[in-house]
């Protein structure tokens, strides 16, 4: 069911805590068991067969059913349960340092995490509201913006000392760029608008939070989401060169469905969170 939604050996075999070769001949075994292939494989990337889909389709049903079962088999308690999902890189760098105080303050809710690692639809069976950047607008959803966000050129310490970047931003463009593959673009636009316009090849990641890491390794420059990273300049682990640009930026947006726009650790999470949102707008 992981590989299913996930469409990634690797992707489900973390969820599973398992390697992907363990879960490749575990889904071969079920192919040979049913008689059936469920996925085509490609080079790089796999997809669902139509015996797939009916089959993830019915397991799906049938998860939901025992969910619904068991929750009526529980004993009524106050805890009530809100799943967020969030990428890692906005969990690690600005949502987890702040969540015990909401903990704190509402010992009522439980909060159950789906870290995701791509910009993917909202999925109801494993979250109540997630936390996304520039999202799809969906009828059934709400979409709100919270967060705003600017790009800014980040260097570990090392690196600044060795181009010498400290009075000299426009010398980055000298080092290795870090860029995410989801944004190819962006590293060339920021130079760009700071009057370079030179070509210049890159090292990509699929994940901002790895980059960041190989940014403070000074493998290279990265462009990162300020406030989201200012705990990493503030203690100089990476070096702000030259100024924010909001105009290659995107803000972050609250998605969830319509539905349940009146849920109580809902409405609570959400009003937390944009007034976190507002003391990193004043104390900018």
């Amino acid at each position: 069911m992981q590989v299913a939604r996930s469409l990634s050996f690797k992707d489900a075999a973390d969820q599973l805590f398992l390697s992907p070769s363990a879960v490749s001949r575990q889904i071969q075994g079920l192919e040979e068991a049913l008689g059936k292939h469920l996925f085509k494989r490609g080079n790089r990337s796999i997809t669902l067969t139509q015996d797939g889909e009916i089959l993830l389709q019915g397991v799906e049903q049938a998860f939901s059913i025992l969910e619904s079962s068991l929750k009526a088999l529980e004993p009524s308690r106050k805890t009530m349960t809100l799943r967020v999902g969030a990428q890692q890189y906005f969990s690690n760098n600005w949502l987890f340092p702040r969540i015990s105080d909401f903990l704190a303050d509402n010992p009522e809710i439980e909060i159950q995490f789906e870290s995701s690692q791509t910009y993917q639809s909202f999925d109801e069976t494993l979250m109540d509201i997630c936390i996304r950047f520039a999202p799809a607008q969906e009828d059934s959803f709400v979409c709100e913006s919270f967060f705003p966000q600017q790009a800014v050129l980040l260097a570990a310490p090392s690196l600044v000392e060795k181009f010498d970047l400290q009075d000299n931003a426009q010398r980055a463009s000298e080092c290795e760029w870090l860029t995410l593959r989801s944004q190819p673009g962006l590293m060339q636009r920021w130079f760009e608008e700071n009057g370079d316009f030179s070509d210049h090849s890159c090292i990509q990641f699929d994940d901002a939070q790895a980059a960041l890491m190989a940014a403070k390794e000074g493998v290279g420059v990265v462009l990162a989401a300020w406030p989201l990273v200012n705990e990493l300049i503030t203690s100089k682990q990476l070096v702000q060169l030259g100024p924010a640009n909001s105009s290659i930026s995107s803000d972050y947006y609250l998605v969830y469905p319509k539905s349940l726009a009146d849920y109580l650790p809902l409405v609570l999470f959400k009003e937390w969170l944009k007034e976190q949102a507002l003391l990193c707008a004043t104390n900018q």
